[in-house]
């Protein structure tokens, strides 16, 4: 039986207590870190009955990734509440999914959203030293909501199940990547969007770390910090991306590099080969687009 991709993260939590899990904003978090997150999240979720819907303000932050596995440990539901979406978009998205709770770094955090009938629980002070079960056991139970753009309407949810997230990571894992819990793995994307999930998961099933951007920075600038700096060995990203890089290839040599994954956008091949003279060591693989 393979075992369940929460069952993995969960003992990943022990067996990497002092490996690093995330770089946020300059500073490095270590698994023990986010399973203190993780435990005091989840006092405050005892009381929610099963499959239960919970929005979470998406800001780049460890109580924010915290707050996801924690929901999901305890058989709850993730709704994302971008800050970079329209208020009437997060609006619709708590309309539609009945969310009556969110959690957030801070009161401040949610007030991007009309509060009035939903309790904030902020996270920002959450720590605890409880061991930590997976309560969630049932491969049917949903996961997480994500919304889609609104282009020829309203919004839709779109539910995604245990089940689901399985058979995509085991699926990617079993492609062949030579990954494992040395990598260094980039999160460029907002947390409403179905890649992120990719970008995240993915490092904390191997015990690896994941290299986020803060909010306020721009982003092709600061994925070439992080990736020359950091030395990441694993990234995926949209085109776009390094396209505003193009200027500046010359000068670029990320010999470090392994894997170069493109989605979301059209790929094309001049660009692909500009970009394996900057990372001659690295796979470029068009995943999506």
């Amino acid at each position: 039986m393979v075992t369940s991709i929460l069952d993995t993260i969960l003992s990943n939590l022990t067996t990497f207590s002092n490996k690093n899990a995330f770089y946020i904003n300059e500073q490095f978090y270590i698994y023990s870190d986010l399973s203190k997150k993780i435990a005091g999240i989840t006092q405050e979720l005892s009381n929610l009955p099963q499959q239960t819907s919970v929005g979470i303000i998406t800001t780049d932050s460890l109580e924010t990734y915290a707050s996801v596995i924690a929901l999901w440990f305890n058989n709850l539901v993730f709704i994302p509440i971008s800050p970079s979406n329209a208020k009437e978009r997060n609006e619709n998205s708590i309309r539609q999914a009945e969310v009556e709770f969110v959690l957030a770094p801070s009161k401040k955090d949610a007030e991007i959203i009309d509060t009035n009938n939903i309790k904030v629980i902020p996270t920002g002070d959450l720590f605890s030293d409880l061991k930590i079960t997976n309560k969630n056991t049932n491969l049917n139970n949903n996961l997480y909501t994500l919304f889609t753009s609104g282009s020829t309407g309203t919004p839709k949810g779109v539910p995604i199940n245990l089940k689901n997230l399985d058979a995509f990571t085991h699926s990617f894992i079993a492609i062949g990547y030579d990954i494992n819990e040395t990598d260094k793995f980039l999160q460029i994307y907002d947390l409403s969007f179905d890649a992120s999930v990719h970008c995240y998961v993915l490092p904390l099933f191997l015990g690896a770390c994941a290299y986020t951007i803060p909010t306020k920075e721009v982003k092709y600038l600061y994925a070439y910090k992080l990736m020359k700096a950091q030395e990441l060995t694993f990234v995926k990203m949209p085109p776009s991306t390094i396209t505003y890089l193009q200027p500046y290839f010359s000068k670029i040599n990320l010999t470090h590099l392994k894997y170069t994954l493109f989605g979301g956008e059209a790929l094309q091949s001049s660009l692909v080969n500009e970009w394996q003279k900057c990372a001659p060591n690295s796979e470029i693989h068009n995943v999506y687009g």
